[in-house]
């Protein structure tokens, strides 16, 4: 969803750019922090923590062309 939210963002709304800067760099933030921490990419994170399904990379490898 966040990539989709993203991509969409990045190409139909302009004025949206700080929404858009803002949201790409904490899902960057939370998704490679949590990596830093704990070697594992997750499918799922709540409250900035990664949560179930690891080692996984489904949707999360996303995050190589965000």
């Amino acid at each position: 969803m966040n990539f989709l939210l993203l991509r969409g963002l990045n190409i139909f709304y302009e004025s949206e750019k700080p929404f858009y800067n803002k949201l790409r760099k904490d899902l960057l933030n939370t998704v490679c922090g949590n990596y830093d921490k704990t070697g594992y990419f997750y499918e799922n994170y709540i409250k900035g923590k990664g949560s179930f399904s690891y080692p996984f990379n489904g949707w999360t490898s996303l995050i190589s062309i965000i």
